[in-house]
This record gives C-alpha cells, structure tokens and sequence, in this order.
C-alpha cells in the first residue's frame, strides 16, 4: 500500500515536471514570437533547471532507491520553494507583477510551483516512513521474535 501512495506521489512530481516545462516552453515560444515573457525567468535557463534536478528525483523513486530519492527530494523542495518565494516576492512589491506577462501568468507560476513543494513534501515523508520509520520497526519486531 505504501509503495501504491509512494508511486502516486512521483506522478504528481512528474505532473509537476510536465507543467513547469510547458509553462517554461510557452514563455519561450512568447519571447520568439515577439511577446512578452510569461515571468520574468529565463524560461530556457529554468527549463534546463527544472528538467536536472526533477528528472533525477523521479528516476530514483521509480526505481526505489530510497536514500537517493530522499536527498534528491530536498533539492526538489528548495527548487520550487525557492519558485514560490520569488513570485510571492513578485507579487509584494508595487510594480513586481509588471514583469510578468498577466496576472494569470503570474497565478499559473506560483500555483505550479507551489504543487510542486507540496510534491515535493510529501514524497520526502513517504519515503521517510518507507525507508527509515518501517524499516526499524520491522527490525524491531523481528527482534522481538528471535
């Protein structure tokens, strides 16, 4: 069962992978089209960003390595925690929002961001409970048996 809500979580980490490269695409595509960038980031910059630190993330949760995931999920967390700051940052200042292309722009990067923190969250806990809460309970429990 814990493996089933695990696998559920690295889909929600890859939905947020698909998202934050598409949005990061579609900013792209504005910027040649002559139009204003969706945010203020370099969208070829970030897409490379995002695509290095989320693909290794989800790579190693499908294959159960653990450890790897648990660490790699920390930089998942300060990536787009760090996302959701600066929008928020963004949205605070008088004229922080004009850099962005709308006010949608600026609603779909954090919200996109923010799945992905709360992703990131909740993968780091599950994978936690699977590799080091359960298992020193069933080390405890076998133990006890012996």
């Amino acid at each position: 069962m814990k493996m089933i809500v695990l696998q559920r979580i690295i889909w929600m980490q890859t939905l947020w992978l698909v998202m934050a490269l598409t949005y990061n695409l579609m900013s792209w595509w504005q910027i040649e089209q002559d139009q204003p960038a969706l945010s203020p980031t370099n969208p070829v910059a970030a897409f490379f960003v995002v695509a290095m630190i989320a693909l290794p993330v989800i790579w190693s949760g499908l294959v159960a390595k653990f450890r790897y995931y648990l660490h790699l999920n920390w930089l998942f967390i300060l990536l787009t925690g760090g996302a959701v700051y600066t929008h928020v940052i963004s949205y605070l200042h008088d004229d922080g929002l004009s850099s962005y292309s709308s006010i949608t722009s600026w609603i779909l990067a954090f919200l996109i961001n923010l799945f992905g923190v709360v992703a990131g969250l909740l993968g780091t806990w599950q994978v936690f409970r699977l590799d080091y809460i359960d298992d020193k309970t069933t080390k405890n429990t076998h133990s006890n048996k012996e």
